[in-house]
C-alpha cells in the first residue's frame, strides 16, 4: 500500500522496483519525497514510469532541497527527454547526488545533452544512459 509512504520521514533506501506502480503511487512516493530528510536512495526502476510521473518526482525533489538523495534509479522505464528535462532542472546544483540510471528508456540524443548540461553543476560519479537509442550527437 503506497499510501503509507508518506509516514516513512526517516527512512534512508526506498526499492520500488518492478512493482507496477500506477498514478497513485506515483503521488505516495511525491509526497514522501516532500517531507524526508534522510532518503539516500531511490530505486524506481522497471516500474512503466512516464514523463508526467517523472515530472511529479522532479517537484518534489526541487521543493526539498534538504533531501540527501545520492542515487537515483529509473531503469527500464518509458521516459523521454521531456522527462529528463524536468529531472535535470530538479536536481541542478543538488550537493549530494552522485548517481543516476537511466538506461534503457526513450531519451535519445536530446536527452543525454540535456543530461551532459547538469554536469556542470552536479558531482555525478556515475551517469547510466545506455539503451537510449543514442547517437553520436548525444
Amino acid at each position: 500500500d503506497f499510501a503509507r509512504l508518506s509516514g516513512f520521514k526517516c527512512i534512508k533506501e526506498l526499492h520500488l522496483g518492478g512493482t507496477n506502480m500506477e498514478s497513485t503511487g506515483c503521488l505516495s512516493v511525491s509526497n514522501m519525497l516532500l517531507t524526508n530528510l534522510s532518503l539516500r536512495v531511490l530505486c524506481l526502476s522497471d516500474n512503466g514510469l512516464n514523463d508526467q510521473d517523472l515530472s511529479l518526482f522532479s517537484q518534489s525533489i526541487s521543493r526539498n532541497r534538504q533531501l540527501p538523495l545520492e542515487t537515483l534509479r529509473l531503469s527500464f522505464n518509458k521516459l523521454t527527454c521531456v522527462g529528463v528535462e524536468t529531472l535535470m532542472n530538479a536536481i541542478w546544483g543538488s550537493k549530494t547526488l552522485r548517481e543516476i540510471k537511466l538506461d534503457n528508456n526513450q531519451i535519445r540524443d536530446r536527452g543525454a545533452q540535456l543530461a551532459a548540461v547538469v554536469l556542470t553543476s552536479v558531482e555525478l560519479e556515475v551517469l547510466d544512459m545506455g539503451f537510449n537509442r543514442l547517437t553520436i550527437v548525444g
